[in-house]
């Protein structure tokens, strides 16, 4: 969209302070891109990808990616009420690794609306483990392991219009 304050004689413009010139074609170009990411912390990394292909009002996007985290926390107590002591060290061990991806479809009708499709998979495995070591002085020792994993498992589909509307002001 382009807005002429001071419209040349090409438009014919006696009497009129100003012209939209509103452009409705786009040059489809074909082709492909892509890229690889790579993130690594004491405590987490990650790996992910995505290409995109484009043909004519064509464009798919796959995706796709892994990561794992890993945190351990210490922790110590030591507690006397006169009578009692307590002494209790403990560790926890929080791990998660997982994967993802998807790909998205999408078609362009014209230069102002977008359908598209896409469908995200994804799978996380997460694992909490406590060891806590209790000591109640001479007279009592235990400890307590604790071993909670799990796995969830996500699936997505979505279908979708757009439709795009620019303005420019000056």
């Amino acid at each position: 969209m382009e807005i002429i304050t001071h419209p040349s004689a090409k438009y014919d413009a006696e009497g009129v302070d100003g012209v939209i010139n509103i452009f409705t074609k786009r040059r489809l170009t074909d082709g492909s891109s892509g890229s690889i990411n790579q993130l690594v912390e004491n405590r987490f990394s990650q790996l992910s990808g995505n290409l995109a292909w484009r043909r004519q009002q064509w464009i798919i996007n796959p995706d796709a990616g892994i990561y794992h985290s890993s945190n351990e926390v210490l922790n110590a107590l030591d507690r006397t009420d006169g009578v009692l002591h307590l002494l209790q060290h403990g560790t926890t061990n929080i791990k998660s690794n997982g994967h993802y991806g998807g790909i998205n479809v999408a078609y362009l009708v014209d230069t102002l609306t977008t359908m598209n499709v896409s469908y995200r998979y994804g799978s996380n495995t997460y694992n909490k483990a406590i060891i806590l070591d209790n000591n109640f002085g001479d007279q009592d020792h235990f400890v307590r392991y604790t071993d909670n994993p799990s796995v969830k498992y996500i699936h997505t589909l979505e279908l979708g219009t757009a439709y795009q509307i620019t303005r420019q002001i000056n």
